[in-house]
């Protein structure tokens, strides 16, 4: 089912004063807003893209070392990017996984499980958009090579699960994880028809 989101819309053209108004879309689609002149005559211009946003529900869920790119409308003079936490917005530089910190494109590579419940925004013109990013980590049990849940080519990302991934494992598979280490995760949903065996003598912490 497609989700409806209501986001604040702030656009900025070049020689004309910032306007904010309320924009509806469904979420994960992208939308592109146009502006033309009429004169008091009645002539008017060719239309002209006044930006671009992204109708967002407000998680973006990556694999643990996986990139990322954050979207703020276009057509601004001035963007920073900043990140929050859980202590507060602090501005962000070009540093380590972030780039285009000053742009209208925010983008994460190779982001770490830590960062996940951090929230990132983009000050616009000075102003502080009202849409946040907030960034998770997720990872689904494919169980295509055989029951070893340390085995990386057993999940979707290519990767086994640490103390913050949140992990899915569905019904219909070949193989069902058994684990044969002391294993984490986030949390652990089980779908009908799935199941996880832990061996004698080891441990999985599921820390939520």
């Amino acid at each position: 089912m497609m989700q409806e989101v209501q986001v604040s819309l702030q656009l900025f053209i070049e020689n004309f004063s910032r306007t904010d108004t309320t924009f509806k879309g469904i979420a994960e689609h992208q939308y592109q807003f146009y502006i033309a002149a009429i004169d008091s005559v009645g002539n008017k211009e060719l239309p002209k893209l006044a930006g671009t946003v992204r109708v967002t529900n407000g998680e973006e869920v990556i694999c643990p070392g996986g990139n990322t790119t954050f979207v703020a409308p276009m057509g601004a003079n001035t963007y920073q990017w900043q990140v929050n936490d859980g202590n507060g917005y602090t501005n962000l530089t070009e540093a380590g996984i972030y780039s285009g910190t000053t742009s209208a494109n925010l983008t994460l590579t190779g982001a770490p499980t830590n960062l996940y419940g951090y929230r990132y925004r983009a000050v616009i013109n000075g102003v502080p958009s009202a849409t946040e990013y907030l960034i998770k980590f997720a990872m689904t049990w494919e169980g295509s090579v055989d029951t070893a849940w340390e085995n990386p080519a057993n999940w979707s990302c290519n990767s086994v699960p640490d103390a913050n991934t949140d992990v899915i494992i569905n019904g219909g598979k070949d193989y069902y994880p058994q684990v044969s280490s002391n294993a984490f995760a986030r949390t652990l949903k089980t779908n009908n028809g799935a199941s996880v065996r832990v061996k004698t003598g080891f441990n999985l912490t599921v820390v939520k």
